[in-house]
């Protein structure tokens, strides 16, 4: 089983005993999937090649909502398909558990905000090979 440093509201978190705290299973797998798709690519400049063209295809956008919607859920597939064969990559020289592995994209929806129409809610549904679902909820700005 692989883990990762656990990430709250952008920091890394400390556990009651002062310790760094970890991340694993379903919930590493949801940390992972956020970081993939939050994250643009290039901005890691040691794996310019991670991340997602997600936020630049909505943020200012001057495309129709739908049509904007409609590439930001094909970007989201990608990233999440792009991070499955990182998590396939990874398997074959440290221990990925079933819980935090992608097995496949349940669902992806994109709506507006009825209260805040410059946010965007994302709604991401993914199967781990444990045949758990995890999903994932977060919010865009796009103004």
């Amino acid at each position: 089983m692989s883990f990762d440093l656990k990430l709250e509201n952008g920091n890394l978190k400390i556990g009651a005993n002062g310790d760094l705290e970890a991340v694993v299973n379903t919930n590493k797998l949801i940390q992972d999937v956020l970081k993939m798709v939050l994250t643009p690519v290039g901005a890691n400049k040691m794996q310019i090649w991670y991340g997602s063209n997600f936020g630049r295809t909505l943020i200012g956008t001057p495309l129709d909502l739908e049509f904007a919607k409609e590439i930001a859920i094909s970007q989201l597939v990608s990233s999440v398909e792009m991070l499955k064969t990182l998590q396939q990559n990874q398997a074959e020289y440290q221990s990925v558990s079933a819980s935090e592995a992608i097995m496949r994209v349940l669902g992806i929806r994109v709506d507006q905000d009825d209260k805040k129409p410059r946010f965007l809610r994302v709604f991401l549904s993914v199967l781990n090979r444990s045949a758990v679902r995890a999903t994932i909820n977060f919010d865009v700005n796009t103004g």
